[in-house]
Parts: structure tokens; C-alpha cells; sequence
């Protein structure tokens, strides 16, 4: 290898990683951290999985997560907000997304949330996610009901399937 090409290239990876070296990357429409049911229980309610999901999307909205999509295949509904930094939490970043089928007589669905802290960010995880997941369902304003013990429905692939 020439001394010039070297010279080229060192100079090249020099300028590359002072380039990117104080860049913060933006938060990323698609990233999902790891996540956690809002409610132990499979939710059951008498609106379609349609209307479920747009109740969610505009309570999303409502509690100030951004980018609320909502997406349908066949049967089933989901609906995904955030990532979004919450000024109000530290700083924490929060996503939620809800899955919804119809099953039987009614449909199923779930809520899930992930909160990524801040260093230095002392609140816990529940501390900040059963008052989200809260909020969130009072804007949705969706009526259910939950079984009184797990059914087993809980485990289903259909909860971490995507659009």
C-alpha cells in the first residue's frame, strides 16, 4: 500500500470519526426498548379492534406521546406511539403500543409500555409505568373487563406479532 493511499485513508477515518464524534442520535421512529404488559390480565372489551385502536391512537396523543400509528391484517388491530422524550418524567423516553383481536364475542387486547430512564433517574420503572398505563386508559375511555385469574392467554405469539 502507497504512502499517499495510507495518507488518503487516515486522513478519511480521521475526518469520518470527527464528524460523528458529538452527534446524539435522534430517537428512532421504530426502535422499540424492552417493553412490559401495562396489565397482568388480557383486557376484553365490546368495540371492534378498529375502534379500540383509534380510541388508543388519540389517547396516545392525549398523553403526549407522538408519531400514534395505527395498522390493521385481518382480524387484528395495533396501534404504536413514541419513541417520545417526557420532559415531565426526567427526561425518561416512553413507547406504548396496544394489540387488539376479536375473539368469541368480544375483543382482546393488550396494552404494553417501554420507559427508557435517564441516568441519574432514582424513579423506578413502576413508579413511572402503572400512572402511564393509567392515563393512557382513562383517555381511551375504551370500556372492559378482565378475567379474575390468567387464562393462559397472556403467553399468546399473537401479543408480540407486528404489522
Amino acid at each position: 500500500m502507497g504512502n499517499s493511499y495510507r495518507g488518503a485513508l487516515m486522513t478519511f477515518v480521521v475526518i469520518s470519526a470527527a464528524g460523528c464524534h458529538n452527534q446524539v442520535p435522534p430517537l428512532s421512529p421504530t426502535a422499540r426498548g424492552a417493553e412490559d404488559p401495562c396489565w397482568w390480565a388480557v383486557m376484553r372489551s365490546p368495540l371492534s379492534p378498529d375502534s379500540l385502536a383509534l380510541s388508543f391512537q388519540q389517547a396516545f396523543k392525549t398523553v403526549g406521546l407522538t408519531n400514534p400509528i395505527t395498522s390493521k391484517l385481518a382480524d387484528t388491530a395495533w396501534v404504536h406511539a413514541g419513541p417520545t422524550r417526557m420532559a415531565e418524567s426526567a427526561g425518561a423516553i416512553y413507547e406504548s403500543r396496544v394489540v387488539a383481536y376479536w375473539h368469541g364475542d368480544s375483543t382482546h387486547y393488550r396494552q404494553y409500555v417501554a420507559i427508557t430512564r435517564q441516568p441519574g433517574d432514582s424513579v423506578s420503572f413502576g413508579q413511572r409505568s402503572i400512572p402511564f398505563c393509567a392515563a393512557a386508559a382513562r383517555a381511551a375511555s375504551v370500556q372492559g373487563s378482565a378475567p379474575q385469574a390468567p387464562t393462559g392467554e397472556e403467553t399468546l405469539k399473537i401479543w408480540t406479532r407486528t404489522p
